[in-house]
């Protein structure tokens, strides 16, 4: 099959409606996998989530003070726990110095560097000034003295602890709610952005066919009517302002019925 500028313009229509088709099939895909809530996110929640019910959290002091009870009913255990405590404080150094430095909301913030540090710092410095060398010197009585100041700092941080995990949770659920609401929107403007090129492209094909490729075909089966030896059509197309006007004007001036003027006579004879 002859490929004209018609069919030509429709196999390029078809190709790029194609691969415009096929794009947005696979934004739409990335964006429905990659979304909140989405099948990659909530992956990513599940490995978080695992880790934060498998292993307590460095903020929270709770396996630190059972590290404490331990040595005081184990005085085997003494030595051992004390390297956990160690590395248990090197890690609430660490991740308090992150979440001193982050760019959390507000009133997270403030209940977190408040309260829960606040908190948090007193039951350290109880645990390093206090019951570590009383432990260490063996002094028992003192130890339980200082384990009854971990009790009544410890307790009071798991208060604010827990009304920060509420805060957190609330925050959070906001959060998804908020984000699910902007994929759903930005998800149909997406999709009415696709459509809406889509239409445009087949508009623009439509006219440019309409436009273009129809009036030289027209004008196509004109020359073939003159190299016929037939005169008497009307050039077509001749009131329009545009490149095809352009050259149906210019054949306006060409002799008609085959005879030369005299200037072309005179032209062609010298």
């Amino acid at each position: 099959m002859k490929l004209n500028i018609a069919r030509g313009m429709i196999v390029f229509g078809g190709i790029i409606a194609i691969g415009l088709l096929v794009s947005i099939g696979i934004k739409t895909y990335a964006f429905d996998k990659l979304r909140v809530n989405g099948p990659v996110y909530t992956q990513i929640v599940y490995g978080k989530d695992l880790v934060a019910d498998i292993l307590p959290p460095p903020l929270y002091t709770v396996e630190s003070y059972m590290l404490a009870m331990e040595a005081i009913s184990s005085p085997e255990l003494v030595a051992r726990n004390q390297e956990k405590i160690a590395a248990l404080k090197r890690a609430y150094d660490e991740r308090r110095s992150y979440w001193k430095s982050s760019s959390a909301p507000d009133a997270l913030m403030k209940k977190l560097e408040d309260e829960v540090l606040a908190g948090a710092d007193i039951f350290w410095q109880v645990l390093e000034k206090q019951f570590l060398p009383a432990l260490q010197a063996n002094d028992l009585a003192g130890a339980g003295q200082a384990l009854n100041a971990l009790k009544g700092s410890f307790h009071n941080h798991e208060i604010a602890v827990n009304e920060l995990v509420q805060m957190a949770v609330a925050f959070q659920a906001g959060e998804e709610g908020a984000a699910t609401v902007d994929t759903d929107r930005l998800s149909m403007a997406a999709t009415t952005s696709s459509v809406i090129s889509v239409a445009l492209l087949a508009a623009g094909l439509w006219y440019f066919r309409r436009r273009a490729v129809q009036p030289l075909a027209a004008m196509s089966s004109y020359m073939e009517t003159l190299a016929a030896g037939d005169y008497s059509r009307a050039v077509p197309f001749s009131d329009r302002a545009d490149e095809i006007g352009a050259v149906a004007k210019s054949r306006c001036g060409f002799p008609r019925g085959g005879h030369r003027t005299p200037h072309h006579a005179r032209t062609r004879g010298g």
